[in-house]
C-alpha cells in the first residue's frame, strides 16, 4: 500500500512539474451587454432564421470556465439575446469540427444524464449577484432547470415553465431558448438584469461560458444585460385546479369505496418581485419519486423537497448555509442535520404517509436590500395528532457586498399536540473576490426552541468557513452543536446532544498536457461525539491522490478510516442486532 502510494505521489509531482496551469484571457474584465428589444417573438424550432435574431444582441467573446479557465474555446460559439415585454429570448450556433461524435443519450424531459451536450442560460433578474435562475437545455432539447441557494449551489427539484428547442447542422447544432416572465421573479423598474451562458461540450468534458470565476457559473459570477424597459408579467395570476377520483375494492372483504377529492392552487403576483400562494385540499399526486436511498446508520435520512407549493421561491428561506458542506466525508444528513425550516415536515407523517393539507398560504419576494417569506399551513388531523396550524417566518438582509443576515420563526408541530416554537439569526458570508481571484464563504448562526417541558438545553449554533477555489488551495472548517434538547418541530435534525466538527483540505493542480487535466490530493474528515465528549462518530479521509484526464476519467489512491461508537444495541432488521461497542475499520 505504501509502495503505491509513493509511485502515485512521484508521478503527479513528475508531472506537476514537467506542466504548468493554463490561462490566456483576463477574466477580472467586468463584461455587459446593450438589451435588444424585438416587436415579434421567434419561432422555437432550432432555426435561426426569425428576425428577431436579425436584430438581436450577438455575442463571441467567449471563453473556457473549465478546465484550461482563460483558454480558448476547442470550438467557436455564438450567443444571441433579446427579449420582448413578455420573455427573455436566447439562441445559439454551435460549430463542431466533429459532428459525428456530439453527445446526446438523454430523451426523457426533465432527466439528467451527465456529459450531455448542452446549453445553459443563468438569470439574476434583481441583479444582486445573491439569487437566480438557471436554465439548461440539452442537444435532444431535454429541459431540466434549478433555482439557486446560498448564491452559488443549485437546486434542481425546482420546476419552472420555460421553452426551448434544438437542431442537428451539418457542422454542429443550433439552440433557441424562451423564459416567460410569469415564471421570474423581478423588479420591472430595474433596467439591468445579471445574465450569463455557457456550452458544455460532453466528450471533452469542456465548459464554454460568457463569465466566469474560479472555474464556476453562478449569479455572483454573471455579466450584465442594460436597458431593459417594458417588461410585463400579465395579470400574475395562475389557476391550478385537480380533481382526484379514486375507485377502490378489498377482494379479501369484497368491501368496495369511492372518494372524489378536488384541490386547486392558486398563484397571485400583486408585483413582479412579491408571490403569493394560496393551497386548498393540496394534492401532490403529480410529485415525482424520491430518488432510492439506503440506510446504513441508526439516524434519519434527508430527502430534499420535491412538491412545488414549497419549493416556489425556496431559496428564501435557506438558513446558515446549513446544508452547504461538501459531505464527502460524511453522509449527507449529517451537514443537512440543525435545518430550523424542512417544508418535508408537512405534510407527512413520520413513517412517510401522506397527511392532508387543508390549505395554505405562501407570501415571498424582495424589496430592496430584504428578501422576506411566509408560510401558514392548515394541516389536517391525522391518528392521534389534532389538526395543526403551522407556521413558518423569514427575513434577511443584504449586507457587505455579497453578503447577507437574518432572522428565522418557526410555529407548531406537525407530528404532535405539543406546542413548538422557534426562533434564529445567521450571518451568511461570501467573498468571490477574495485576494483578487479566490473565494471564500463562511456563516454563523444561532438559534432556539420552545418546547413544554424542554425548559434547558434547547439551543444549536455553528460556524463554518469554506474556501471552495477549483485550483490551489480549497479546503473548509464547519463546526456545529445541537444540544438534547433542541427540538424544531418544523426543522430537520438528526442526531441531538451532539456536537460535530467537519474538515476539509487539498490543493489542485490543473495542467496543460494532453493526457492530464488536473491532479489532487487532500485529506477531510468529520468527528462527531456527545456534548460531554464522548465519540459517536468520525471519519477520516486522506485522498493520496486523484488523477483526471479530459475525458473526465479518474484514477483514485485514498484511505478511509471509520469508528462508530454504539452506546446501545442497534437492532439492523428483524433478528439481527449489533451490540454495543466501540468499532473500527
Amino acid at each position: 500500500m505504501r509502495t503505491a502510494a509513493a509511485w502515485f505521489i512521484c508521478l503527479a509531482w513528475a508531472l506537476v512539474v514537467s506542466t504548468r496551469i493554463f490561462a490566456a484571457i483576463d477574466l477580472d474584465v467586468p463584461k455587459s451587454m446593450p438589451a435588444a428589444y424585438t416587436e415579434v417573438a421567434p419561432k422555437l424550432d432550432g432555426l435561426l432564421d426569425d428576425w428577431a435574431w436579425m436584430t438581436a444582441t450577438i455575442v463571441e467573446d467567449l471563453h473556457v470556465v473549465s478546465p484550461d479557465e482563460g483558454a480558448v474555446p476547442t470550438e467557436f460559439s455564438r450567443f444571441y439575446i433579446t427579449y420582448d415585454k413578455d420573455a427573455i429570448y436566447l439562441a445559439a450556433e454551435f460549430v463542431d469540427s466533429e459532428p459525428d461524435l456530439i453527445t446526446a443519450r438523454t430523451l426523457r424531459q426533465g432527466d439528467y444524464s451527465e456529459g450531455d451536450d448542452g446549453v445553459m442560460l443563468i438569470l439574476d433578474p434583481f441583479n444582486q449577484g445573491r439569487s437566480g435562475y438557471a436554465f439548461f437545455l440539452t442537444v435532444n432539447a431535454v429541459r431540466f432547470q434549478a433555482l439557486y441557494k446560498n448564491v452559488t449551489e443549485e437546486n434542481w427539484n425546482w420546476d419552472g415553465i420555460w421553452h426551448g428547442a434544438t437542431r442537428r447542422t451539418e457542422n454542429g447544432w443550433t439552440a433557441e431558448i424562451a423564459v416567460p416572465l410569469q415564471t421570474l421573479s423581478f423588479d420591472p423598474e430595474n433596467d439591468t438584469w445579471g445574465i450569463n451562458f455557457s456550452r458544455y461540450i460532453g466528450r471533452r468534458t469542456e465548459e464554454i461560458g460568457w463569465v466566469s470565476h474560479n472555474r464556476k457559473l453562478n449569479p455572483a459570477s454573471s455579466g450584465k444585460i442594460i436597458g431593459l424597459q417594458g417588461l410585463e408579467q400579465g395579470l400574475g395570476l395562475d389557476f391550478v385546479p385537480a380533481l382526484v377520483v379514486s375507485d377502490i375494492k378489498d377482494h379479501a372483504t369484497g368491501a368496495t369505496s369511492n372518494d372524489v377529492e378536488p384541490s386547486l392552487d392558486v398563484s397571485y403576483k400583486p408585483t413582479p418581485a412579491l408571490t403569493t400562494t394560496l393551497t386548498l385540499n393540496t394534492d401532490f399526486t403529480g410529485t415525482g419519486a424520491d430518488l432510492r436511498q439506503v440506510n446504513l446508520t441508526r439516524f434519519d435520512l434527508f430527502f430534499p423537497e420535491r412538491r412545488n407549493f414549497f419549493l416556489q421561491d425556496m431559496d428564501i428561506f435557506e438558513f446558515g448555509r446549513i446544508g452547504a458542506e461538501d459531505g464527502s466525508a460524511g453522509d449527507v444528513a449529517s451537514s443537512e442535520s440543525g435545518r430550523p425550516f424542512f417544508s418535508r415536515r408537512i405534510g407527512l407523517s413520520d413513517a412517510g404517509e401522506t397527511i392532508d393539507i387543508q390549505g395554505g398560504l405562501k407570501l415571498t419576494g424582495r424589496a430592496g436590500r430584504f428578501d422576506y417569506g411566509f408560510l401558514g399551513i392548515r394541516q389536517d388531523g391525522f391518528d392521534a395528532v389534532d389538526a395543526q396550524d403551522l407556521y413558518a417566518a423569514r427575513v434577511s438582509a443584504n449586507v457587505l457586498e455579497e453578503s447577507a443576515i437574518g432572522m428565522i420563526a418557526t410555529y407548531g408541530d406537525p407530528t404532535s399536540n405539543a406546542d413548538n416554537s422557534l426562533i434564529g439569526a445567521d450571518f451568511r458570508y461570501l467573498n468571490t473576490r477574495f485576494a483578487s481571484d479566490r473565494t471564500l464563504e463562511g456563516s454563523a448562526w444561532y438559534q432556539q426552541t420552545k418546547t413544554p417541558g424542554l425548559e434547558d438545553d434547547n439551543e444549536a449554533f455553528g460556524f463554518s468557513l469554506s474556501a471552495p477555489n477549483s485550483a490551489g488551495w480549497n479546503g473548509e472548517l464547519a463546526y456545529r452543536e445541537i444540544q438534547s434538547n433542541f427540538r424544531p418541530a418544523l426543522g430537520f435534525v438528526n442526531q441531538t446532544g451532539v456536537r460535530s466538527l467537519f474538515f476539509e483540505g487539498a490543493y489542485t493542480w490543473w495542467l496543460e498536457s494532453t493526457a492530464i487535466r488536473s491532479i489532487e490530493a487532500g485529506v477531510g474528515g468529520k468527528r462527531i461525539e456527545t456534548v460531554e465528549g464522548k465519540l459517536v462518530n468520525q471519519e477520516i479521509v486522506a485522498e493520496l491522490l486523484e488523477i483526471e484526464n479530459h475525458a473526465g476519467d479518474k484514477l483514485e489512491s485514498r484511505i478511509h478510516e471509520v469508528r462508530e461508537n454504539l452506546a446501545d444495541a442497534f437492532e439492523i432488521s428483524e433478528g439481527v442486532t449489533i451490540p454495543a461497542g466501540d468499532y473500527q475499520w
